[in-house]
């Protein structure tokens, strides 16, 4: 039992992170960038909590400033027909080198930025919870619920299937492509806020490739808002063992450290031979 909660504590920033990549894929245009803004959002939630002394002001500020920088850059987008997977890979090769440009300016540092070294921080300690983790779980029920039952929901669910169908129907699938990038941003930065949060400081590289991960968790989950939470604990319990291993000196670090990718990759190839078999019996 202390071992299940010990992998749903560690399990909260991939569920976030893998609610915002369905949300995402739902509209057609998935979410790349995550693992840019997990990062981003990390260092920016840490560096307003310094700067105003406040973790809620910081976790607000934090989120703002990422959904304005993701919805810029939705509409440029849409306006100039951009690719949606090249601006997802640019936003998170912009996010490495101005975290890294922020830090060396703001903090005169490029490795570890730590809430005890600075006075008006220096009462946060990491913080070890659940809540983070039952917070992710309403928000995928949520989601859920707003996707199943909800006429907008129901909408931004299939309007990334057949955007012809709804241009028809007067509807424009451009506004759910935007809506879904705001919501995935949201998400994605609540799991980089949770990772910073749990460390109580910014450590470089922070999302560990926690946004990849969450692109396959959402096809393990079969795009499903409840059915991501075990596709989640799964990968989190792969995490979590693959912790412990790394403490056996037998195996190469190297190859330990590359187990949830193994993983992630065999678990997107079985998925996919799957639902390919279920399509051809339907």
């Amino acid at each position: 039992m202390q071992t299940l909660i010990l992998i749903l504590k560690i399990s909260s920033p991939l569920l976030f992170a893998t609610l915002a990549a369905l949300v995402t894929e739902y509209a057609g245009v998935l979410a790349i960038f995550i693992e840019g803004i997990i990062n981003l959002s990390a260092f920016l939630f840490v560096t307003f909590t310094i700067l105003t002394g406040n973790l809620l002001l910081g976790m607000i500020l934090s989120n703002i400033t990422s959904i304005l920088f993701i919805f810029i850059l939705a509409v440029f987008t849409h306006k100039t027909k951009a690719n949606p997977f090249l601006v997802g890979l640019s936003i998170n090769l912009f996010s490495a080198g101005i975290i890294m440009f922020l830090k060396i300016l703001l903090f005169k540092n490029n490795t570890v930025i730590s809430f005890n070294n600075f006075s008006s921080t220096t009462n946060i300690q990491p913080f070890n919870s659940i809540i983070p983790t039952l917070i992710a779980c309403a928000f995928a029920t949520i989601i859920f619920i707003f996707t199943q039952y909800s006429y907008q929901g129901i909408k931004l669910k299939y309007s990334g299937t057949n955007p012809e169908t709804f241009l028809v129907r007067g509807n424009n699938p451009a506004k759910y492509k935007i809506v879904s990038w705001i919501i995935g941003t949201f998400l994605a930065s609540s799991a980089g806020i949770t990772m910073a949060l749990n460390l109580a400081a910014y450590s470089p590289n922070i999302s560990s490739g926690t946004g990849w991960i969450a692109l396959v968790a959402i096809f393990l989950g079969y795009k499903n808002a409840l059915l991501c939470i075990p596709a989640v604990i799964i990968f989190s319990a792969a995490q979590y063992y693959t912790n412990i291993l790394q403490t056996a000196s037998i195996i190469p670090k190297s190859i330990i450290l590359a187990l949830p990718y193994i993983f992630a990759l065999f678990i997107f190839t079985l998925t996919q031979i799957l639902q390919n078999k279920a399509s051809k019996k339907n």
